[in-house]
């Protein structure tokens, strides 16, 4: 195990900070009121479309559907940022940028390296934004503890867990941060953008950071874990539950 293997930790905390400028950027509260009955069931909706979609990715991968997965890869990065950039750039009247933009930026994801990397960091910490703006932080806080149960289950017993069994690194490529023998996907970066972001919304400063701290001790812990057992781990479930704990239990002393 070599120190620079943890340098990985840098593009993790890159849509970390880049979600906390946008949260820092509004004071605008959430555009949908949820009930906790309410955020469980549509949880339960939203995991089971992930389970859906991870399972006919992995039936796509078996059968050689290469160049379909990276053409709809891209056209769903292509959507995902349009949507963040147009919520992001409306207060200031400059959504009509979305589109040049999100092309841009979803172009740049889809190639390897470290421009790709920062392209998919952007991308992340966007789409983070959007579900900020849209929904209520006890909802983000039960999907986001759901995601990382299901995370667990997928890596392994799950459609991940065969996943990791195909040679399938240049076609996953554009969904994947790639450090040394660590691959972090897409969704991992996302969920750690949207917990930082949800708990500065959710708290004032400096409180917010412990939880936030908490995030990063996990993914630092996984990481140990990951390098020293060399075997595919969630990148979830320790970060989240960690910041999901620290969150509820201030939340109800502060």
């Amino acid at each position: 195990m070599r120190l620079g293997e943890y340098k990985v930790v840098l593009w993790l905390a890159l849509p970390q900070l880049i979600a906390a400028l946008l949260s820092a950027s509004t004071t605008s509260p959430p555009q949908v009121d949820l009930s906790v009955t309410e955020s469980v069931g549509l949880t339960v909706l939203y995991i089971g479309m992930i389970a859906i979609a991870t399972a006919v990715l992995v039936v796509l991968l078996k059968r050689g559907f290469n160049r379909l997965i990276r053409v709809l890869t891209g056209a769903l990065l292509f959507y995902g940022a349009t949507t963040s950039l147009w919520e992001a750039l409306n207060p200031i009247k400059m959504d009509l940028l979305s589109i040049p933009l999100a092309a841009l930026v979803s172009l740049l994801g889809m190639k390897p390296g470290s421009v790709g990397n920062a392209a998919r960091c952007a991308l992340a910490a966007l789409l983070s934004y959007l579900v900020m703006r849209i929904f209520p932080w006890n909802f983000i806080t039960i999907f986001l503890v759901a995601l990382s149960l299901y995370d667990a289950y997928s890596v392994f017993k799950g459609p991940l867990s065969s996943l990791f069994r195909l040679s399938v690194e240049e076609t996953l490529q554009p969904m994947f941060i790639i450090h040394g023998r660590a691959a972090i996907g897409l969704g991992d970066l996302f969920s750690y953008a949207l917990a930082t972001s949800t708990s500065l919304r959710a708290m004032s400063l400096p409180l917010s950071l412990v939880p936030i701290a908490l995030l990063n001790l996990g993914v630092v812990v996984t990481l140990y874990l990951l390098y020293s057992r060399r075997r595919p781990l969630p990148g979830l479930t320790i970060p989240v539950l960690l910041w999901a704990s620290s969150l509820v239990l201030l939340s109800r002393i502060s």
